[in-house]
């Protein structure tokens, strides 16, 4: 039997051929074999390539070019694609919350609840214009009024709140954050350990709230040093208990770090309106949670009775 040559490469073919012509047939056979597998060899690494080319195109076209979707009010939608769906429930939720806080790009219609962290720097073509509140501090002039109220109110009840942060510019969050990644270091952990955990206590420039003018350190009197112990002053317990009334949520609850990947902070709220701050503390939700959930729809106006004691309206 000898093999067909019609559809060999020239050199192939010329090999065949001679191999045919001296009768050595076995070895004509095994050469076109040979040229057989090398054929299929090297259509399939094409294939390969060629697939794996394709799954490349499609990956940049979707995360890329796919414009984010804007839905309104609480309900955003993701770069990778998880959106919450209306009426989803708490615990179908859970999967998605319990990784949010690592998800970039969320995208939100109310500019008041503007998620900003490490995965989620400042947009660029943010604007807002900042008013003075106390002690020459500034902050986007939509919270002003609200936190004015707020520290009166406080002191109506007898107590001492004290801003001691506000807005902050790039260079002076640069500063805060700087230092303490110098701290760090100095203290034996390495340059990239230092800027991990630096980020969980002082946001990385650009990618804190207080740079947005909508958050503020506020401080007992009696107790100024920003730790764990802040919670436990008078002023402090008023205003977790009394912060959604004006506008405020406490931005970084201690039953929240693996969510909102920042350390528990008893002295730092975030305006974000007063209907999603009704909503966030009457559900136990951290800013995250409330953008996954969409939990304002059903609840805006909702007031609970019997208001704590001194807080006003």
């Amino acid at each position: 039997m000898k093999p067909s040559v019609k559809f060999w490469r020239s050199e192939e073919r010329e090999e065949i051929e001679e191999l045919q012509e001296t009768g050595e047939v076995k070895k004509a056979v095994g050469a076109a074999e040979k040229a057989v597998r090398a054929r299929r060899d090297g259509g399939m690494l094409k294939q390969r390539i060629f697939a794996a080319v394709m799954i490349l195109l499609v990956f940049f076209i979707h995360v890329k070019i796919q414009k984010p979707t804007f839905y309104p009010r609480s309900k955003v939608v993701f770069a990778v694609g998880r959106a919450c769906r209306e009426g989803e429930s708490r615990s179908a939720a859970l999967p998605v919350l319990e990784g949010l806080w690592w998800l970039g790009d969320v995208q939100v219609e109310d500019e008041l609840l503007t998620l900003v962290n490490s995965w989620n720097p400042i947009p660029a073509d943010r604007m807002f214009n900042l008013a003075e509140v106390e002690n020459g501090y500034l902050m986007d002039e939509r919270c002003v009024a609200d936190l004015q109220s707020m520290m009166n109110d406080c002191r109506a009840a007898g107590l001492s709140p004290l801003i001691c942060s506000a807005y902050r510019t790039q260079e002076l969050q640069e500063t805060l954050f700087w230092r303490q990644v110098g701290k760090l270091e100095a203290s034996g952990h390495s340059s990239d350990a230092a800027y991990a955990e630096a980020a969980k206590s002082v946001a990385v420039p650009g990618c804190s709230e207080h740079q947005i003018g909508l958050a503020v350190d506020i401080v007992d009197v009696s107790y100024q040093r920003l730790n764990d112990a802040q919670e436990n002053t008078a002023a402090q317990q008023w205003l977790m208990q009394n912060c959604w009334r004006y506008g405020f949520v406490l931005r970084y609850p201690r039953d929240k770090v693996e969510i909102t990947g920042i350390y528990y902070e008893p002295w730092h709220y975030r305006y974000v309106g007063k209907d999603a701050a009704t909503a966030m503390y009457l559900r136990g939700v951290c800013l995250e949670e409330y953008l996954a959930e969409g939990v304002m729809e059903g609840l805006t106006g909702f007031v609970p009775e019997a208001p704590v004691e001194g807080a006003g309206e």
